[in-house]
């Protein structure tokens, strides 16, 4: 099975510095969830990856039944990955972008034990908004499945964080409005990501504990969608979080 691990993982990253699509694991043998990160840890070993946060995937049923699992998954935020809010950001950088509103947690400080939904928060010092740009760049085949998803991090690209604002504990009343262009494109809520935010930071916390990393200060912790993912296109997005605060870049074909 270590061998599987490090042939996959060496393929997955080759293909990454290669700018070229992933393959699709479990095309070429059953693939399980536990195998599939530890393939996804070998990749972020191996491509030397500076470790900026974390975010959570398929965090509600219907992304993760199109998947074929029945639990939320797990990647990487690559520091290389991180954008500034108002930046242009050229497409070319991605296979095939898709833009989710999310709500970011900013740790204050160290994580090293599983939390729970009354000591999860004395961990964050600060909350904001964030757009994540997530690349699901696979090579062409009938069925993906969660644990390729895993194994090749989640499809964790780009991330655009805002600026942290004032919040409370009742985190489950922001809401947000994507727009392109001015175009209402999408409206989520907090609870859409597993059903409330401390829910879903208490797993994405535990869980990256579980496969052997150490939180720290400053890491970014991203929840998952609110609202519909959204394809890449040209043009400036806008996430209106209302008195949660606003976010937005812009996409170009120009390099």
């Amino acid at each position: 099975m270590g061998s599987r691990i490090d042939k996959d993982a060496e393929k997955i990253v080759a293909a990454m510095q290669a700018g070229e699509l992933r393959p699709v694991l479990s095309t070429e043998a059953p693939l399980d969830l536990e195998t599939a990160y530890k393939i996804q840890a070998q990749v972020i070993s191996r491509s030397g990856m500076a470790i900026a946060g974390f975010k959570a995937a398929l965090s509600n049923t219907a992304g993760q039944k199109a998947m074929g699992v029945t639990e939320p998954v797990f990647g990487v935020l690559p520091q290389s990955g991180q954008a500034s809010a108002g930046d242009l950001i050229n497409l070319k950088k991605f296979h095939g972008p898709v833009i989710e509103a999310e709500i970011g947690y900013r740790v204050a400080t160290p994580v090293v034990r599983a939390v729970n939904p009354d000591t999860v928060l004395g961990h964050i010092g600060s909350v904001l908004p964030v757009f994540e740009i997530a690349d699901p760049a696979f090579v062409a085949a009938k069925t993906r499945t969660g644990a390729d998803l895993i194994a090749v991090n989640s499809a964790a690209a780009a991330f655009v964080p805002g600026e942290a604002t004032e919040w409370d504990s009742d985190l489950d009343n922001i809401s947000v409005v994507m727009s392109r262009n001015n175009e209402r494109l999408t409206e989520g809520r907090a609870t859409d990501a597993m059903g409330g935010q401390i829910k879903a930071l208490c797993w994405l916390i535990n869980q990256v504990l579980k496969y052997g990393y150490v939180l720290e200060p400053g890491h970014l912790l991203m929840t998952g969608a609110l609202g519909g993912p959204q394809a890449g296109l040209p043009g400036r997005y806008l996430g209106d979080y209302g008195n949660f605060g606003r976010i937005e870049f812009e996409f170009t074909n120009h390099t």
